[in-house]
Order: C-alpha cells, then sequence, then structure tokens
C-alpha cells in the first residue's frame, strides 16, 4: 500500500494528484490512496478542494480513493486530526501528546518507509526520484511533497488533463469575459501577492516586479500573431494593487469576481488564453498546463523562491524570463 498525503492550496494538490496518478500506473498490483486529513490542522485558510472544483464532472476522469485513519496511522506512525473546526483546534494539542509517545516506536520503525520530498528528513531531487520510482512494494510507503518537478508529471499529463475538466462556466461575469477572451488575441497575466507577503512567506517567495511583466509582454508582442489584436487580462488575489501597478498596459481587464469557492474560475479562465504570462505560482501554472488553445505560449519567471530558480521547461512553447 502507498499513501499520498494531500496539502496546500490548489495549484499544489493538483500537483499531488498528478503524481498519486503516476504512482498508480506504475504500481498497478498496489493500492495507493490519498491522506487528506492534512486540511484539518491547516490554520492558513487553506480548503481540500480536489473533489468539489473537478469532482463530477462530465467526461472527466477524476477519482480519487482516500486512506483510512487506522491506515494513516499505520503507514505514517502518527495520529491524525480527525476533526474540522473549533474541535479540531482541541485535537490537534490532544494529538500532539499522543504523536510525541509515539515518535520513540511506532514512527521510528516506521522511518525507513515515510519518504518526504522536503521537509526535516527530505531526500535531494535525485534521491527521492530515484526513491519513488524504485519502490519495493512488498513494504507500506507513506510520501510527502510537493511534486511540481516535470519528471514527476510529464509521465501522465495527457491523463490528468482529462481528469481536471472544469464545469461550464454559468456565472454572468464569467461567461462575459470568456466571450471577450475568445474574439482576441488574448493573454493572461497572474499577479501573485497575498500570502507571498505576510511573514510566513515573504522571505520565501518572490513577488514578480514590473520588469518581469514587461519582458514578458515585449515577448509576446513580437511573437504575436496579430499583435493589434492583443488584450491583457489580468489576474489577481490584489485587484486593486493590479489596477494601479499596471496602468502603464493598455487594452487591459482586471478579472474580478471570483473569490471563494469561484477562485478555480480565474485557472479557468486563464486556460481560455492564448498567451499566459504566469506567476511564481501553481495555480498559474496550471493554468497554462490545461490550456486549450493550439500552439499556445507561455512565460513563466527565472526566479520562484528567493533562493531558487525555476526549472527549464522542456517544453519549446515555455518560455523563461528574468528582465528586459
Amino acid at each position: 500500500m502507498i499513501i499520498l498525503r494531500i496539502t496546500s492550496g490548489l495549484g499544489n494538490q493538483m500537483y499531488q494528484y498528478a503524481f498519486y496518478t503516476l504512482l498508480k500506473e506504475k504500481y498497478k498490483d498496489t493500492e495507493v490512496l490519498c491522506d487528506t486529513t492534512w486540511f484539518h490542522s491547516n490554520f492558513e485558510g487553506r480548503r481540500y478542494e480536489l473533489e468539489r472544483v473537478f469532482g463530477g464532472v462530465n467526461n472527466s476522469l477524476f477519482e480519487i480513493k482516500k486512506a483510512s485513519v487506522r491506515q494513516i496511522i499505520n503507514l505514517s506512525g502518527r495520529v491524525p486530526n480527525l476533526f474540522d473546526g473549533t474541535f479540531g483546534v482541541v485535537f490537534d494539542k490532544i494529538r500532539w501528546v499522543i504523536n510525541r509517545l509515539l515518535k520513540n516506536n511506532k514512527l521510528k520503525s516506521r522511518k525507513p518507509y515515510i519518504i518526504e520530498q522536503y521537509g526535516q528528513d527530505s531526500l535531494s531531487e535525485d534521491e527521492f526520484y530515484n526513491a519513488v520510482m524504485n519502490l519495493d512494494t512488498s513494504n507500506d510507503y507513506y510520501i510527502t511533497g510537493f511534486f511540481i518537478e516535470e519528471t514527476l508529471y510529464s509521465p501522465v499529463i495527457d491523463r490528468v488533463r482529462d481528469c481536471f475538466s472544469f464545469r461550464t462556466l454559468s456565472e454572468e461575469w464569467n461567461i462575459a469575459y470568456a466571450d471577450k477572451i475568445n474574439n482576441c488575441e488574448s493573454v493572461s497575466i497572474h499577479v501573485r501577492r497575498g500570502d507571498y507577503l505576510s511573514d510566513i512567506y515573504k522571505d520565501k517567495f518572490l513577488t514578480l516586479g514590473k520588469d518581469y511583466y514587461e519582458a514578458a509582454i515585449n515577448y509576446v508582442r513580437e511573437h504575436s500573431d496579430d499583435a493589434s489584436r492583443l488584450k491583457f487580462f489580468i489576474f489577481s488575489d490584489d485587484a486593486d494593487f493590479v489596477k494601479e501597478e499596471f496602468k502603464w498596459i493598455n487594452d487591459k481587464v482586471v478579472i474580478t469576481g471570483n473569490s471563494g469557492d469561484l477562485s478555480y474560475r480565474d485557472m479557468q479562465l486563464m486556460s481560455m488564453c492564448k498567451y499566459n504570462i504566469i506567476a511564481n505560482s501553481t495555480f498559474s501554472q496550471w493554468a497554462a498546463l490545461l490550456n486549450v488553445c493550439p500552439k499556445h505560449l507561455v512565460i513563466y519567471p527565472k526566479a520562484y523562491m528567493t533562493a531558487t530558480d525555476n526549472e527549464v521547461k522542456s517544453d519549446k512553447n515555455w518560455i523563461k524570463k528574468k528582465k528586459k
């Protein structure tokens, strides 16, 4: 048995689902399950969204099987949080004590079979890849990580695209946005701010500046089939900021109205644009990976985190940019 932990925001959940798909295809005779209990202990406001966004869509191949509490305890050596809400906060303190007691026995015995891509016992990229691609399936494994590397999703990307089908647009404003997008040389621009400015992440993640967006836009203008018909659709978690800071862009539309349960609609609309200028964000990365336009072009930033550059994408339609 293999259990894969699902965490974080929608974009990361989608990469984890892609890796889940890869494991299922590689280890066909082994049960592969997901652990979604991280969201019960999550105090950053992240929600488990995969099933709400992609589950039950007509003609979609999306499916996910979840591990039981017993299975999670047996494979991870830890008691997960079983409850949402206020009681979950209380139970988190109780389970912390329980897990401290388990640490020196059950967790210790499970260590060889807990594979962490990041964290205290993390492996290098090559070590992680070799480990997960050569599992001895006579043992059980509990695997954690984000799995955003191309080697971990590219083998199954076509199948995963069939799993990530969006529901038909039903909101009047989104239908209007889609009509505009489909009737011009549409360029999506994603500007990620929000939690990147928080004390938790400001020293880890870059907030991309004007130099990146200018360089990206210039590249699109130079490679557009018809530069006179270019229209820029700006997506951000800070609409007031982009309205002020992106005044220098003509022929633009700042997308608003998609928050909360409708946040995923921004990804859907971005995936419809002919050109994608993405941020250092898995959210807009997936918009580009799901792009439905033939010969679409994606501009992505050289820098992702303060200490790490983006990997070079192998697809010739993905262009890495830093500045003018």
